[in-house]
């Protein structure tokens, strides 16, 4: 919500400037919300059994796993952005982020990957939907 819708559901006596001073001294900001892929209830369990089994390791086990990521670049047609107001710690809480969904748009997609500290090549990947 606003800072004027805020006022005035809860404190229609108060000034907005009053509002902004109490969000400051509170550390409360306003911030854009985080963009993070949609996961589902089963990724996110894939993702944690995955990191407990490896609790354990060593930097020298890691270095033995080949690192891969894809990024995708698209000209977007909604420039909206969500945001809202918290302090920086929940940020990364659910409902402060955006969660990434499917588009049908065209972009570009590049793919790479690193192991054992060097890096692979670049590969650029044509999206057409």
């Amino acid at each position: 919500m606003t800072r004027l819708e805020l006022r005035n559901r809860h404190a229609p006596h108060v000034s907005v400037r009053t509002i902004d001073q109490v969000q400051r001294e509170a550390n409360i900001k306003k911030w854009l919300a985080q963009t993070r892929p949609r996961l589902t209830a089963a990724h996110a369990r894939k993702r944690l059994d995955w990191a407990l089994a490896r609790k354990n390791w060593t930097a020298e086990d890691f270095e033995g796993i080949l690192y891969s990521d894809a990024c995708t670049v698209r000209k977007s047609t909604n420039p909206a952005q969500k945001s809202g107001f918290h302090i920086p710690q929940e940020k990364w809480l659910a409902d402060c982020i955006k969660p990434q969904g499917n588009t049908n748009e065209i972009g570009l997609m590049v793919w790479g990957c690193f192991w054992r500290g060097r890096r692979g090549p670049l590969v650029p990947i044509l999206e057409s939907k």
